[in-house]
């Protein structure tokens, strides 16, 4: 985003998280904004969530977050209404910014009995106020045990009158909109907008992140969907532990808000197919790590807890899990670096664009799900492709070198073939889990050589048959074919398999573990 610059400055007054205990440590603000302005909005803004940057648009537009104000029905606070002008002032080419207000408007101005509510246009000048309706937790949790319910039904003819009155999708069509109403402003408007619902956490979240995958292509990598996620939800503050359940203090704070996000991005995905660098695998085991913890990445509910919990100390980073996968989660379709690919994303979001995630909500029912998904089809299809890419540069090496062994001896079959040092074949195996490579260099005698010419099997198995291990695959489950039989393996025998490479290939060659002693490539 080109931070810091002349419009906006960095700055530390939150290094030990004293003017706001669930915000990063580092903050970007105005640069024209004095401390203490920053201390009074925080203190104005409920649970000190001041305004702060969170995206910064090429034309000048910028997106910030922060939470409701302490307003009542007639406080104000000068200090705040000056922070916006900032704001707004960093902006050169509009007069005016949005301030959008994620909830009902019923339910703001309800919190405003409360001491809190929204914002009050004669006090703050040249802004624009919108409020855009997204429910809160305790609907978006009843919402969803309604769709859980309707998931499991085993009643076709009632399916979609019931998935009508969970009012899911209506859900996720409103958190969509926002999302598309941001970028409209920033990209085509030129005109900054600051966002925010109660806390600051929730709707926040998912609107900020959401627009920014929409605005930036960097964001629809897999590299930058993981700094999406770190930036606006986890250093930002969103509640992980509680939304998710991981402590059961008190069940009404779960709720699937985080759930949400990853299903409007599966909506994108299906709308632009073309546009993102990691499949809808990638977002399924997000999604089951987020609620496993198996992983310390989510653990906690802010930046000042992690640290606290010493989390990057003691546990492992889902991350990390993942780039070990990486291969498991790229998406065929993807044209990195394109106009389809770097462009702003506008997704239609008419009701009947939004479809039921029967992978994520059915996902291990074999009944209702297709045995082979298309996607699927095309990875493998793209894996084997390249590996008979491979396999060709190999026989062409083969071929050369029989000719040679050929004119060199053609009564002694078992002659070794005399081969320049350039020549050695460098074979490496390595093992996926250990992180190890055995290589060593040999001469070859015809024999072996002949053995290559035979060492892949173009006979692979369908998807549709279950692993060798007889598991049946559920519907995000990673398979890949084994090079030299063919055979079809789930995620526990990919990870008992090796990957072998040698000179003549630039790839790394999955081989199971009963052929991985007869392969050679």
């Amino acid at each position: 985003m080109g931070l810091p610059n002349n419009k906006w400055t960095m700055t530390n007054l939150n290094s030990d998280y004293q003017i706001c205990d669930t915000y990063p440590n580092v903050l970007f603000v105005p640069a024209s904004v004095e401390d203490k302005i920053l201390q009074s909005s925080a203190n104005f803004r409920s649970r000190g969530r001041l305004p702060v940057l969170s995206y910064l648009h090429p034309n000048g537009a910028s997106l910030t977050r922060c939470s409701q104000p302490l307003s009542g029905f007639n406080g104000r606070c000068d200090e705040d209404e000056q922070l916006l002008q900032h704001i707004l002032m960093t902006n050169e080419n509009s007069k005016f910014m949005y301030v959008v207000d994620t909830r009902p408007k019923i339910n703001a101005m309800a919190n405003k009995a409360q001491g809190k509510g929204y914002e009050n246009e004669t006090n703050y000048k040249n802004i624009q106020f919108h409020f855009i309706g997204i429910e809160n937790i305790h609907v978006m949790r009843n919402s969803l045990d309604k769709l859980v319910k309707c998931a499991d039904s085993s009643s076709n003819s009632s399916f979609l009158t019931e998935l009508e009155k969970t009012e899911w999708l209506k859900h996720i069509k409103a958190i969509i909109d926002t999302s598309v109403f941001l970028v409209e402003a920033i990209n085509d408007q030129n005109t900054s907008v600051l966002v925010h619902c109660s806390d600051g956490w929730d709707r926040t979240a998912q609107t900020c992140a959401l627009a920014s995958l929409l605005l930036d292509p960097y964001y629809r990598s897999i590299h930058g969907f993981q700094v999406l996620i770190e930036k606006e939800w986890l250093l930002f503050g969103h509640k992980f532990s509680h939304r998710c359940g991981h402590l059961f203090e008190n069940d009404k704070e779960i709720s699937p808000i985080f759930s949400q996000f990853l299903e409007c991005v599966w909506q994108l995905q299906l709308q632009f197919p073309c546009a993102f660098e990691f499949n809808e695998t990638y977002l399924i085991k997000l999604h089951e790590h987020v609620y496993s913890c198996q992983f310390g990445t989510f653990i906690g509910n802010c930046q000042k807890e992690r640290n606290d919990l010493k989390i990057n100390e003691l546990t492992y980073s889902l991350w990390d899990y993942f780039q070990s996968k990486i291969y498991d989660f790229i998406n065929p379709l993807y044209i990195p670096n394109s106009f389809y690919s770097n462009s702003v994303l506008r997704p239609d979001t008419r009701i009947f664009s939004l479809k039921f995630w029967r992978s994520l909500y059915n996902r291990f029912d074999s009944a209702i799900n297709p045995s082979e998904k298309l996607i699927d089809s095309v990875s493998m299809l793209s894996y084997n492709t390249s590996s008979l890419q491979e396999y060709s540069k190999l026989l062409e090496k083969r071929c050369a070198q029989l000719k040679k062994l050929i004119q060199l001896n053609k009564n002694d079959e078992n002659v070794l073939i005399d081969l320049s040092e350039d020549d050695f074949e460098k074979i490496e195996i390595s093992d996926k889990n250990e992180n190890e490579k055995k290589s060593f260099e040999k001469k070859l005698t015809l024999d072996e050589i002949s053995i290559d010419f035979n060492s892949i099997d173009l006979n692979w198995k369908s998807t549709r048959k279950n692993c060798v291990c007889y598991e049946p695959f559920d519907f995000a489950s990673s398979k890949l074919n084994c090079s030299r039989c063919g055979e079809i393996l789930c995620e526990r025998c990919v990870e008992n398999g090796k990957y072998v490479s040698s000179s003549a290939s630039n790839k790394l060659i999955f081989v199971c573990k009963n052929c991985v002693d007869q392969f050679r490539l």
